[in-house]
């Protein structure tokens, strides 16, 4: 009996000092267990992959996307001729007459034409030296009735482009002025006894406006100039009139050329 009562006793004694440390323990447990399912829960977050460069150690350059930055366009050269500054040469005609009454009635509308070699056709300000000549029918007394009047000169222009002055060489509006000689002869007369002289030396100097346009090459010109004459002898003025009779008069002609 005395043997019962002691182990009973112990195992007592037992559980009263172990129980709070094994609740204590089990309390632990289940923590842990709790912990780990919330782990399991969360989503796998997987490291980010370096590119091979950059494993290596070498520096890699990020292109910006599309649209980041607006690179600037690219703008369009012409098309060099032979020479920078630009050489063209045209050819042309038209129409032309005297401005002085008593030499319009002598005259009628007679034709031009022109050659021209021009330098700088690029430039803001270009030259032009030209060959000039005209024709026209001449009706005086005395004077053959197939009689022609006829001009042979040379002249030189100065030339403001005002199209290559604003970037817009292709449509060029232009104006000019210049100096230059020019000899009026009467041909296919047989016979002469008018007021009109053979042949006259005179000075010109053309004044006007015009247009050109310009595509690979080709030019095409179009002007109106007015062209004062000085030192004109060519019709001797009527009897009892102290005004000479000048030969002023005005022309509006086309001509087309290439440039180089």
């Amino acid at each position: 009996m005395k043997a019962t009562r002691m182990t009973v006793f112990a195992a007592g004694l037992a559980a009263l000092l172990l129980g709070p440390r094994m609740a204590s323990a089990e309390e632990g447990n289940q923590e842990n267990e709790q912990a780990e399912e919330e782990e399991m829960r969360r989503p796998t977050q997987q490291p980010e992959a370096m590119p091979p460069a950059q494993r290596q150690g070498q520096e890699v350059e990020i292109t910006p996307p599309p649209g980041a930055m607006a690179m600037p366009a690219e703008e369009e050269e012409e098309e060099p001729g032979l020479t920078p500054f630009g050489l063209g040469f045209a050819i042309g005609g038209g129409v032309a007459d005297f401005a002085d009454n008593d030499m319009d009635d002598l005259t009628d509308v007679g034709g031009t034409y022109d050659a021209r070699l021009i330098v700088g056709t690029r430039l803001p300000v270009s030259l032009e030296a030209a060959y000039v000549g005209s024709a026209q029918d001449i009706e005086a007394l005395g004077l053959d009735e197939d009689a022609l009047l006829v001009s042979n000169g040379v002249e030189g222009i100065a030339r403001l482009n005002l199209g290559n002055l604003t970037g817009t060489p292709m449509v060029n509006p232009f104006i000019f002025a210049g100096a230059g000689w020019t000899r009026y002869n009467v041909v296919n007369e047989d016979f002469n006894t008018s007021s009109v002289a053979d042949e006259d030396d005179t000075f010109v100097v053309p004044v006007g406006v015009g247009i050109s346009g310009s595509y690979r090459g080709l030019i095409l010109d179009a002007r109106a100039s007015w062209r004062s004459v000085f030192n004109e002898d060519l019709v001797a003025p009527p009897a009892g009139s102290t005004e000479d009779i000048n030969l002023h008069h005005w022309n509006a002609t086309a001509r087309i050329g290439f440039q180089f």
